[in-house]
């Protein structure tokens, strides 16, 4: 089931299927700013990522000496969400651990999704409890996909990603089975902080950048329309589209965490960049989406 916030600027809708945000429409102009997911190119659209980010080596890891498997981004994509609480301004929905999450991350927990709409701006916090007597061992992300062109007679190639600053960041580079390779490189950008799109810009597979700003907007130079993404609270940002293709969209994924290491089936105590949530502790990380017409 969907659940629709709205105010006189923006209609978004969100389904409790993964808790992900199904549209993002403008309510002035009825633009879609959200890719709408396809069965040529990427089929899903703004997915949720918990308790990992990105992939395992051959899909698995190993916990106090046992073994479990878990696919790319974790199951949170995967499960119905129960929603307790809605308005027009934000709802809430909540994934507790069950027979299904328990049979591949043997931990008790709550991850709440919630989500806030202000003037134009969603809000996307993950918020996560640890109910167990263990340390809870998790990391999360998003990965919505944005329309581009979003209007006629524009071209993928008239956009770019423009960060906050110019301070520099470093790309992280995986191998075709998504897995990071250990190869980090500077990342050129135009005046410092531009990344011009074009299709065969994601042609080996995703940029993923450290160290640098933690806002990005996503702009065309025929219209003033961006579309802001601010992620103070997480460590990484992506970008992604299928790659060799001429998908009309761009994914920009803020993550707290990284994928596996390319041969490295990891423990889950000792992968890299995991959040360690003590007993009877929460967790809370947010980004937001602003669409500026």
């Amino acid at each position: 089931m969907n659940y629709v916030l709205y105010n006189d600027l923006l209609k978004v809708s969100i389904s409790d299927k993964g808790a992900e945000i199904r549209s993002i429409e403008s309510a002035k102009t009825g633009i879609e700013y959200l890719w709408q997911g396809s069965d040529v190119y990427w089929k899903d659209r703004a997915t949720v990522i918990f308790p990992i980010c990105g992939r395992l080596c051959q899909g698995k890891y190993t916990y106090k000496g046992k073994e479990y498997q878990m696919i790319i981004h974790g199951f949170a994509k995967k499960s119905t969400f129960t929603v307790t609480e809605h308005t027009p301004e934000k709802v809430v929905m909540e994934l507790k651990a069950n027979e299904f999450t328990r049979e591949q991350y043997p931990f008790e927990f709550t991850l709440k999704m919630i989500y806030t709409l202000q003037g134009d701006k969603i809000t996307q916090t993950y918020f996560v409890e640890n109910n167990d007597d263990k340390t809870l061992i998790f990391t999360c992300g998003g990965h919505p996909g944005f329309n581009v062109p979003w209007k006629d007679g524009e071209e993928y190639e008239d956009y770019y990603l423009e960060f906050a600053n110019d301070k520099p960041q470093y790309n992280i580079f995986f191998t075709e089975e998504g897995l990071f390779n250990g190869r980090k490189e500077l990342q050129p950008m135009v005046d410092g902080k531009i990344i011009p799109l074009s299709h065969d810009l994601f042609d080996n597979d995703a940029l993923f950048l450290q160290d640098g700003a933690k806002e990005v907007a996503l702009k065309s130079k025929k219209n003033r329309t961006q579309i802001v993404v601010n992620y103070e609270d997480m460590t990484r940002v992506g970008f992604w589209k299928d790659e060799k293709t001429t998908a009309p969209f761009v994914c920009i994924e803020p993550w707290c965490g990284i994928p596996a290491s390319d041969g490295v089936i990891d423990d889950l105590e000792t992968k890299a960049e995991m959040t360690l949530l003590a007993p009877n502790k929460t967790f809370s990380a947010s980004f937001s989406i602003s669409i500026k017409e």
